[in-house]
C-alpha cells in the first residue's frame, strides 16, 4: 500500500454517494438495500452506478456481472424453490442498468497526464 498522499483533484475510491449519508448497497442474502429495503440495485444505487461507471461500459459490466452471480447464487440457495425470481428477471434487474449509461466521451475524472510522475 502506498504512503504517498493522495492527490486533492481526484476523487475518494467509495464516495458516500448522491444520497448523502450511507450508501445505498446491498443486504445479503437476500440482495435488498440495507437504506432503503428496495430490491437491489434500489433506485438510488443505479443511479449512483451510473454516476460512478460513466463513459466506462465496460468496467460497468464487470461490476454489474459480478453482482448478477453473487445474487444469483445467494438467492438460489436461500430462498425456496419457486421462491427466487427467475434467471431472465436478475438478468434484466442488474445488465437492464447498461441501456441508462451514456458513453459519450471519456469519464468526467479523466484528464490525460504528460509525466506519469504526477500521478
Amino acid at each position: 500500500m502506498s504512503t504517498r498522499p493522495r492527490r486533492p483533484d481526484l476523487p475518494e475510491p467509495w464516495p458516500t454517494g448522491i444520497s448523502g449519508g450511507a450508501l445505498h448497497v446491498p443486504a445479503r442474502p437476500m440482495w435488498r438495500c440495507k437504506r432503503c429495503g428496495e430490491e437491489s440495485p434500489c433506485s438510488t444505487q443505479r443511479q449512483e452506478l451510473l454516476l460512478g461507471y460513466q463513459g466506462m461500459r465496460a468496467s460497468l459490466s464487470i461490476h454489474l456481472g459480478m453482482m448478477f452471480i453473487d445474487c444469483m447464487g445467494d438467492l438460489y440457495t436461500c430462498l425456496p424453490a419457486g421462491g427466487a425470481p427467475t434467471p431472465g428477471e436478475l438478468y434484466e434487474r442488474w445488465f437492464g442498468l447498461l441501456a441508462e449509461l451514456k458513453t459519450d466521451g471519456p469519464p468526467p475524472m479523466w484528464k490525460p497526464q504528460a509525466d506519469p510522475d504526477e500521478w
